[in-house]
């Protein structure tokens, strides 16, 4: 986590060794090698409308109808690259390199009705009744693909990899 390494690593020591190699630091992991080597994207993308018509159907009564539609699509890819200090430390070495790609989409609307009655009475007084009815409906897919064994850290596309994971 970049933001902790900000607090626990040593501001004197090299992001780079001598040979141009990345230094492990006393933690053991580089944090400019991790970022480079084990990329993290993620897009999400929402979209959300309503749309109402009201109508005044007599001197009392008002009709409202109401549409409305939610979408959230979101992708994620995650690849730790063969021969990385984090696939050293936790991946598998006869199949190096992993890969999850992840994601869902939702879509979702709802449409509702309402009638409502307002009768103004003598003296200030007003009387009001609300009716109504709502439909809803969702949609939900999701997915994850794991994978390990890469046999290049410059491809990662899932159909490469050695064995599917998940």
């Amino acid at each position: 986590n970049p933001f902790v390494a900000i607090y626990t690593y040593n501001p004197y020591e090299p992001v780079y060794n001598e040979d141009g190699s990345y230094n492990l630091t006393h933690q053991g992991l580089n944090i400019a090698e991790a970022i480079a080597n084990n990329p993290e994207r993620a897009n999400t993308m929402n979209g959300v409308s309503t749309f109402y018509g009201q109508l005044k159907l007599f001197r009392d009564f008002k009709f409202r109808t109401e549409f409305s539609t939610e979408y959230t699509d979101y992708t994620r890819e995650y690849f730790i690259k063969p021969g990385s200090i984090l696939d050293i430390y936790t991946g598998n070495p006869e199949k190096p390199g992993s890969k999850t790609d992840n994601g869902f989409s939702r879509f979702n609307y709802r449409w509702s009705n309402t009638l409502n009655y307002t009768k103004a009475l003598g003296g200030g007084h007003t009387i009001g009744a609300l009716a109504g009815t709502e439909y809803t409906q969702e949609e939900f897919k999701s997915y994850t693909i794991s994978s390990i064994g890469y046999p290049t850290a410059n491809n990662n596309t899932q159909n490469i990899a050695a064995e599917n994971t998940n």
